[in-house]
């Protein structure tokens, strides 16, 4: 029997490599990446400011100084550990960049970015990496939009679109939990603040209020029983609810409610000192 089980494992594992083989072929293809283009928004809206995502926002001084130092070469750079290239490439330190001194420097690394890795590539285009990066760009909107160049911020609008496409065509293969709100988060996102791509948001809410009632209990708790897992629950949901009221949209009944009962709970868990405990 135990014999069986090895077997059928080691066929199920064979059949998931083999898809995710075609799938990457499928991703690198040249149709899939005209699959990616959209229309160009007539407008976009401030729907998320730097101050908003404080508690996202990555202050790492290496990979600041890189960014610094090498400016549009920092994409040349392979000697960083891999945690550090997944965070320079999900842009998470451009809203630590200095708005009044720093923006050109900004500009330039996310032009050369678009130049270098327009399409789809297996290590800087996972779901996870597109997520953040769409968070982050459209957040820092004083950087990237705000008195700049037109062709720039059509070539940036672009590329939002094409990575937007991309996470929503493949949503389905974030298992859930905290990754699959926080790329629902990201759609909510893109649709507050494109017109003529509202649809994500429709979208996302939609699905949000799914994901929410398969991982928070009855009692408010994340099903995973990790409080890393509720906190960040809670911090996306808060900071919907923050797109949405930018967006001067109306915030579905059900997001207040879980924010309720998710920050009864959170509450619960906090120490006196204000820290979660620890968890294995």
């Amino acid at each position: 029997m135990s014999n069986l089980n090895t077997f059928n494992l080691y066929l199920l594992s064979l059949k998931k490599s083999f898809q995710d083989r075609l799938r990457e072929k499928k991703f690198k293809s040249s149709n899939y990446n005209v699959s990616l283009g959209g229309i160009q928004p007539h407008r976009i809206y401030e729907s998320s400011n730097i101050f908003l995502i404080q508690d996202l926002i990555n202050h790492d001084p290496i990979i600041l100084n890189s960014v610094r130092k090498f400016t549009t070469n920092v994409w040349k750079i392979t000697n960083l550990e891999d945690d550090k290239i997944k965070k320079l490439h999900n842009f998470s330190w451009l809203p630590a960049l200095n708005i009044k001194t720093e923006k050109e420097l900004g500009c330039l690394i996310i032009d050369q970015w678009i130049n270098n890795f327009s399409n789809y590539n297996e290590k800087y285009w996972t779901l996870d990496i597109v997520t953040m990066r769409l968070i982050y760009w459209i957040s820092s909107y004083e950087i990237i939009f705000k008195n700049s160049d037109l062709i720039f911020r059509s070539k940036v609008i672009n590329n939002i679109v094409k990575q937007t496409k991309h996470l929503f065509k493949n949503i389905s293969l974030i298992r859930g939990g905290v990754d699959k709100i926080k790329s629902l988060a990201a759609l909510i996102l893109v649709g507050n603040s494109f017109e003529q791509y509202e649809e994500y948001t429709q979208y996302g809410l939609k699905n949000l209020e799914d994901e929410l009632g398969n991982f928070v209990n009855k009692d408010g708790f994340v099903k995973s029983k990790n409080p890393e897992d509720l906190f960040w629950t809670l911090y996306f949901l808060v900071l919907i609810r923050e797109w949405l009221t930018l967006s001067r949209k109306q915030t579905p009944a059900f997001v207040n409610i879980y924010i309720n009962s998710l920050g009864i709970c959170f509450k619960f868990l906090r120490f006196s000192s204000g820290d979660l405990p620890l968890f294995n």
